[in-house]
């Protein structure tokens, strides 16, 4: 479904507006992961307490993602290095490099569901491996390997990486220019010092973290398991079951207004996908009319992916040079 914007002229904030607003959320997500962190066991050792206040602030896991995302996107600010910053920083509570972040985000945008999805003929994958790939993917995947992938890009060699690269993208449909892709993005030598230097404070930080809570080091571990799992199990639910060939095609869900501003309209996900550079302060202007047309309930959608793999033996679509989203560019 193609979800319309309208005209924009009148409906959207100032830029000011926009950057006071981005401002406010990102010291108050700095602010509630510093705490649930480092210094709520300084503050108290009451195991309620703290566990009462740790199911709080981990309803914000998605919200803190969605302004991580803001970043990716360049739509934080206006200003380039601001943008950086912010995402950076974000990133390192969020717990993965941002610039690992971001290419794993612009890929899915420019080649969404492009090779791994819910589809598989059984003729040709194991049903077993193919529902253990997937449930693996919605209940923490997504979250974690980014995790997996900043470590291997800080412990393994150069060349090291290429043949994995290499491997990765074998027998794929234009795999030599996903792969150039990919090495000109990674492989560029300041970026994998960043990258490392990014995953050495993050596991600083972890590290940190665990010492802070002494006896209850199981605590922080919670945190990023849960997180995992809020993140990748609401990530996969706006593309379950879609179509593959349609690279800007993503599901607009249904939530109460409060919820969706809660998440920064990433419910909108439709909208998103068909205009990247729209803000979320924007989206949620421009789809608050009683018309505006959803694919679906965001909960029933969420309990449907649980359904897992979907058998499909026709041959799919696959995305060309052509059908790459145009909007969508890698520095």
């Amino acid at each position: 479904m193609k979800h319309t914007l309208g005209d924009t002229s009148q409906q959207t904030l100032s830029v000011t507006g926009k950057i006071l607003t981005n401002s406010i959320l990102f010291f108050v997500l700095l602010a509630l992961n510093l705490i649930q962190f480092l210094f709520l066991p300084l503050l108290t050792n009451n195991t309620y307490v703290i566990v009462l206040a740790l199911g709080l602030i981990a309803l914000t896991s998605n919200t803190l993602w969605s302004l991580v995302h803001e970043c990716i996107h360049g739509n934080f600010s206006p200003n380039t290095k601001v943008n950086l910053f912010a995402g950076r920083i974000l990133a390192l509570v969020f717990g993965a490099p941002f610039y690992v972040l971001q290419f794993a985000h612009l890929m899915h945008h420019r080649y969404n569901r492009y090779w791994d999805c819910e589809y598989y003929d059984p003729q040709k994958t194991n049903g077993f491996v193919k529902h253990l790939g997937y449930y693996s993917y919605i209940f923490g995947g997504v979250y974690l390997m980014s995790i997996i992938t900043a470590v291997a890009i800080t412990v393994f060699r150069k060349n090291i990486l290429l043949k994995a690269l290499a491997a990765r993208y074998r027998d794929r449909a234009q795999s030599d220019q996903i792969l150039e892709l990919t090495k000109n993005y990674f492989l560029k030598k300041y970026r994998l010092i960043e990258i490392k230097a990014e995953t050495l404070l993050i596991v600083s930080f972890a590290t940190l973290s665990f010492y802070c809570y002494g006896k209850m080091w199981y605590i922080p571990l919670a945190i990023y398991l849960v997180r995992a799992l809020f993140i990748s199990f609401f990530d996969n639910v706006y593309h379950y079951n879609t179509p593959v060939e349609k690279v800007r095609y993503a599901r607009e869900l249904a939530l109460p207004r409060s919820f969706s501003l809660f998440i920064l309209y990433f419910n909108h996900h439709g909208t998103h996908h068909e205009t990247p550079s729209i803000c979320w302060q924007d989206i949620g202007k421009l789809t608050r009319s009683p018309e505006h047309s959803y694919d679906g309930n965001m909960w029933s959608s969420l309990v449907a992916q649980l359904k897992g793999p979907l058998v499909k033996t026709d041959p799919q679509a696959t995305h060309s040079a052509e059908n790459a989203h145009p909007a969508i560019e890698f520095v």
